[in-house]
């Protein structure tokens, strides 16, 4: 049995990593870990996929290339993918012949038409870098690495980029940014993992992964809710449980912390304070719909 706190919730082990599966984030979700981290490195990258397009990369190397081993996991909710080769677009479609595309890479940006939800797994070690991206020349690209970066922190990193698009497949609809362009026509403020996007440089440009930035362990519950929060070291920063349809029961902070996810693993919106649950909203008292 293990130790129960003032409230009288059962407290998770020192080492919550190395007893339960835990979800690694930095800002958002970029990776699960099931047990302890792998001493080799390898991690499993979840990426959610809706019905319709979705403009996608993955951070981590599988170790295989072919689009049917990468995307065996989706089988039967897939349409097809799409990948540009600079001048057009080649393209994979499960169970057809005359297949143009031939293998998806770690940190590209793919078009992948999904016929229902599902959730791309992806696991092996972090890829470090991409493709040069050529002078000039729009690219579909992944940024490297497992961690949600400020825009700000990109374009600062990487001054030969000249505009940013991001394509958000739950409305249809494309956000930029343009280096030469007044700072009020930026449309968004963070890259994520997962998320495919489009890069024009002036020069000749290869993104790495950054070399800073901390891990965050969310260790959930049997519905996904986020019960235990620890940092890389383990140490506890949160501690919370609910009720059933998610009113908080319990909820405790080692220090200034304000977890994005909770209940359900759904993800909090920060300018409403509610948390996103597809087709609803979810308040402390019950679903809205907006």
């Amino acid at each position: 049995m293990l130790p129960e706190n003032s409230a009288g919730i059962r407290r998770m082990p020192a080492n919550p990593a190395a007893a339960c599966p835990s979800f690694v984030r930095t800002g958002s979700r970029v990776a699960r870990i099931d047990g302890g981290e792998p001493s080799n490195g390898s991690v499993t990258q979840h990426i959610d996929l809706v019905p319709g397009w979705n403009f996608i990369s993955f951070q981590v190397d599988p170790g295989v290339t072919d689009p049917a081993d990468v995307l065996s996991g989706i089988d039967g909710s897939h349409v097809a993918v799409y990948g540009f080769n600079g001048t057009d677009y080649d393209y994979f479609r499960p169970q057809a012949s005359g297949n143009t595309l031939t293998e998806l890479l770690p940190n590209v940006g793919y078009w992948l038409h999904m016929a229902a939800q599902a959730q791309l797994t992806v696991a092996g070690p972090i890829s470090p870098t991409t493709d040069q991206i050529a002078s000039n020349t729009p690219a579909p690209t992944g940024l490297p690495g497992l961690t949600s970066q400020g825009l700000d922190q990109v374009v600062t990193a990487y001054p030969a980029i000249q505009t940013i698009w991001a394509y958000s497949p739950s409305d249809d609809t494309w956000t930029s940014h343009s280096r030469d362009g007044p700072a009020f026509l930026t449309e968004f403020t963070q890259t994520n993992p997962g998320h495919g996007y489009w890069i024009v440089a002036d020069s000749a440009l290869t993104l790495a992964t950054p070399v800073s930035g901390s891990l965050t362990y969310y260790h959930p519950d049997h519905l996904g809710s986020t019960n235990i929060v620890t940092d890389a070291a383990g140490q506890l920063l949160h501690e919370s449980c609910s009720y059933p349809f998610g009113y908080p029961r319990h909820s405790q902070d080692t220090e200034s912390f304000d977890p994005l996810y909770g209940f359900i693993d759904k993800e909090r919106d920060t300018d409403t304070g509610l948390h996103y649950c597809e087709a609803r909203n979810l308040t402390r008292t019950g679903f809205i719909t907006l």
